[in-house]
């Protein structure tokens, strides 16, 4: 799988290193690097969409000044992790459903298949 990875924390909408443990357990003995690109302008096709705050509703293009609610965007979470279960080591590409409720992002293993839970993501 050819994962993209960040190069600066600039290009970043949302970025989270934690570790996993196994399901009611503390020993922690996997680890995850999960990372959420800005979007690229929909309008303009250049640009990248920024938010002007931390708690707005929008995203503004950085080029044509456009703005786009944060709903309407599909955002991709990628990430490489170490499974806690069979320590599988592997990567991920999946879209990222922001709710407000929702406190972990979930994904299976590519070795096990078991469900893994990373804790909510920082924003930049």
């Amino acid at each position: 799988m050819g994962l993209r990875k960040p190069t600066n924390i600039n290009e970043l909408a949302y970025h989270t290193q934690r570790p996993l443990s196994r399901k009611d357990e503390d020993d922690q003995s996997g680890f995850c690097h999960m990372w959420v690109f800005k979007p690229n302008c929909p309008s303009c096709g250049d640009g990248v969409l920024n938010k002007p705050k931390r708690k707005a509703k929008f995203f503004v293009c950085d080029k044509c000044g456009k703005d786009f609610p944060v709903d309407e965007m599909i955002l991709i979470s990628m990430g490489e992790y170490d499974c806690p279960y069979c320590e599988h080591h592997g990567e991920f590409e999946e879209e990222w459903v922001r709710t407000k409720t929702a406190k972990k992002f979930k994904f299976k293993c590519g070795g096990c298949g078991k469900a893994l839970d990373v804790g909510k993501l920082s924003r930049k």
